[in-house]
């Protein structure tokens, strides 16, 4: 493989398990401060659920799309794990 080609590959794979990463931290951590502000757990959620799918296709966008490798890989992988630790935290 040539260095572009690995580029490439990097850039998928940060567009697909960055993001659901990210998704999957924001679920989490979406999920559990609803519960704790009072909403039913299944409506919490489902609530952050869905607009954890609504960022998806746009956060995957800018993975493809941004100059800095690096730095996108950096978003997402701390940002997802930072939230789902932060969300494990606040869990009872």
């Amino acid at each position: 493989m040539t260095a572009g080609n690995l580029h490439t590959v990097a850039r998928v794979l940060a567009a697909i398990a960055g993001t659901y990463a990210l998704a999957w931290g924001f679920s989490a951590l979406g999920a559990v401060a609803g519960a704790r502000l009072g909403m039913a757990p299944a409506e919490a959620t489902t609530l952050f659920g869905l607009l954890a799918l609504l960022a998806v296709p746009a956060v995957a966008l800018w993975a493809l799309a941004t100059r800095r490798l690096g730095r996108t890989w950096a978003v997402l992988a701390v940002g997802g794990v930072a939230m789902t630790l932060l969300a494990r935290g606040m869990a009872p």
